[in-house]
């Protein structure tokens, strides 16, 4: 299950995703603004937030195959108390016949909420419902009272557990110590979970890879571990022959938590996924974006490029091959960070869902 955002990058690699790979997956797409909107409650709220939820569906449609499901979250929308955007999603996607929506609610949703939206996917042929834990969820006083949460949440939604995905969202892991105590929650939270063979699907997901690369030295080729592959490979291990194992979920090549502050010009990079690391390299914010074709170049003659698994890694070749012919001939520019993020994402989802049809993990 990638966790993408609904922005450029994301969308692209989702639109040129081919029919074996977006079969394999289910997107968990989050929908939110980057505008300052609504300061007050009211009418010219609900229409701003609307419009904006309208917007964003539409923009899914262009760019996902309608043959396939995918998740909506739209809790990064700001609310209103006369509307439910995560039903106006479903009604408006299944009204329209044009996207298979699967709503995500939290626990944290007020119980008329749920009733809403279990209300909506009734109406829309019984659409599954996804529950989406949270880090709120997963720890303390609220995780001894999951399985109790859980049954209020079903009832709310006058759903059964086999019309649920539950993803355990595990966010940021930023240490290997960290990775190791998620690692333990998960394990007990599984195994204390009510009726595991009867949910629709589970999933565990989190996301290490770091909110910026400022860490990163330009110039060179430097790897990032991906705790978060070797998380899941822990509770697979530990969980085999004791309970369900969860489904691999993961946020791409991004971090869990979307940068708020102002816009800044991405400096020319790529992040490209392997085994158990990142492989990442940028230049400077202050370099040209031709750059970015010795960067496909650098990519390509690595012992593990993937050459022909996703249009992602056609991309990258495509550039490598110009970078080694004339270059002010080429077919296809350097691009800009929507276009590099759309690469490493095309890459990374193709790799991972690769992976885990061959080697059982991701």
């Amino acid at each position: 299950m990638p966790i993408l955002k609904n922005r450029s990058g994301e969308l692209t690699a989702l639109e040129h995703m081919a029919n074996d790979l977006a079969g394999s997956c289910l997107p968990l797409v989050e929908i939110g603004t980057t505008r300052g909107m609504c300061g007050a409650d009211g009418p010219s709220c609900t229409t701003t937030l609307k419009r904006e939820l309208t917007i964003s569906l539409d923009t899914l449609r262009k760019h996902w195959n309608v043959r396939f499901d995918l998740m909506v979250d739209a809790h990064g929308l700001p609310g209103a108390n006369d509307w439910n955007a995560t039903a106006h999603a479903v009604k408006d996607c299944f009204d329209s016949a044009l996207l298979g929506v699967i709503p995500v609610v939290r626990l944290s949703d007020p119980e008329a909420v749920l009733r809403e939206v279990g209300s909506a996917v009734r109406r829309a042929i019984f659409q599954p419902i996804c529950i989406r834990l949270t880090a709120a969820d997963l720890h303390a006083d609220a995780a001894a009272r999951l399985g109790e949460r859980l049954e209020q949440a079903l009832h709310a939604l006058e759903a059964t557990t086999r019309g649920i995905h539950l993803v355990l969202d595990l966010g940021g892991i930023s240490s290997e110590t960290e990775a190791v105590g998620k690692t333990r929650l998960v394990e007990r939270l599984l195994l204390d979970l009510p009726h595991p063979e009867e949910w629709l699907s589970i999933t565990v997901a989190g996301g290490a890879f770091p909110p910026d690369l400022r860490g990163i030295q330009a110039k060179t080729l430097a790897r990032i571990e991906r705790r978060e592959a070797g998380l899941w490979r822990r509770v697979r291990q530990q969980l085999r022959e004791r309970t369900r194992v969860p489904a691999f979920g993961d946020y791409g090549v991004a971090y869990p938590t979307p940068n708020r502050g102002r816009g800044f010009r991405a400096s020319p990079q790529l992040r490209y996924t392997i085994d158990h690391s990142w492989l990442v390299v940028r230049y400077r914010r202050d370099e040209q974006y031709s750059r970015f074709f010795d960067i496909c170049g650098e990519i390509a003659d690595h012992p593990e490029f993937t050459r022909g698994l996703t249009w992602g890694d056609d991309e990258i070749a495509a550039r490598a091959e110009q970078l080694r012919a004339d270059r002010g001939a080429a077919h296809a520019g350097p691009g800009n960070g929507s276009t590099w993020r759309a690469i490493g994402t095309s890459h990374h989802i193709g790799f991972v869902i690769d992976r885990l049809r061959t080697e059982d993990q991701p």
